[in-house]
């Protein structure tokens, strides 16, 4: 969390943001006063007890624009939030949210040319939930080979077409939650997206509000159970990248501290 809030208050210095808002949920004392250290007049800290509905309840008729980071979000392409809230400005109101590509991102993954990169070929299915392996290896490109793969968004792979309930690797644990191995570039896509990086207004908040899913967002903004009037989008950019899941921690040991140190080395870079 230390590293995003470097993206997150350089993103705040150029204006790209006006606010921040972060919920403590740490598990000690000395956590909990770094957290709290970081408040500011721009910087809101809520604490453990409030409920992530309340926010939603709170701006569901606002007409600010929103970005929503999970804490352990290591990479941020700032410079690329005006453009983000301005296509999001763009669509329709029964747009859920848009979801810009994200490094070690279940759907995301096979959007850019790092799986190429890595071996696999078009028909590979990679468990990103559980696979170490994939993971230690898309971190160390995109730290260590940072320009390289970077430039690959200009040049996207597409390896299937659209399928909701597409190929998954059969041994994953999370093979009933709709990831899919094909995607829509830059269009709709109803199939399941992590809501650890998206961009979204006003009817997000009211959806969650009005249908009491504000503490469980992500399954009820997601395919199967997201009303059907409403649809995600996916946007061409690799904005950031995600740490680890449940099942990739368990197994990463030591090399954690290697992967976050590259992304801390990475962060000072880009952010000079």
């Amino acid at each position: 969390m230390s590293i995003l809030m470097m993206y997150l208050k350089k993103a705040l210095e150029k204006k790209y943001l006006d606010e921040v808002h972060l919920w403590e949920r740490c598990r000690n004392e000395k956590d909990r006063a770094w957290v709290k250290s970081l408040e500011t007049d721009s910087i809101k800290v809520y604490n453990s007890d409030d409920k992530f509905s309340n926010i939603y309840k709170y701006y569901q008729d606002s007409d600010d624009l929103f970005l929503k980071l999970d804490d352990d979000i290591v990479y941020v392409n700032i410079d690329e939030i005006p453009d983000i809230f301005k296509f999001l400005q763009q669509q329709p109101d029964n747009l859920m949210f848009v979801s810009p590509i994200c490094i070690n991102n279940p759907t995301h993954y096979n959007l850019t040319n790092i799986p190429a990169l890595l071996g696999h070929n078009c028909s590979s299915v990679v468990d990103t939930m559980c696979d170490v392996d994939y993971l230690k290896k898309a971190h160390y490109f995109f730290t260590n080979h940072f320009d390289k793969v970077r430039a690959t968004i200009f040049n996207p792979l597409i390896n299937t077409p659209y399928q909701a309930m597409g190929l998954r690797s059969p041994k994953t644990q999370y093979n009933t939650c709709g990831h899919s191995i094909g995607c829509a570039w830059g269009i709709e896509y109803q199939g399941y997206i992590p809501v650890n990086t998206i961009f979204f207004k006003k009817q997000l908040c009211k959806y969650l509000t009005d249908n009491n899913y504000g503490n469980d967002d992500e399954p009820y903004l997601n395919f199967p159970k997201l009303d059907k009037k409403y649809f995600n989008m996916v946007y061409n950019s690799v904005f950031g990248s995600h740490l680890s899941y449940g099942g990739q921690d368990i197994n990463l040991g030591d090399d954690i501290k290697e992967i976050i140190d590259s992304y801390r080395t990475l962060a000072t870079l880009v952010l000079k």
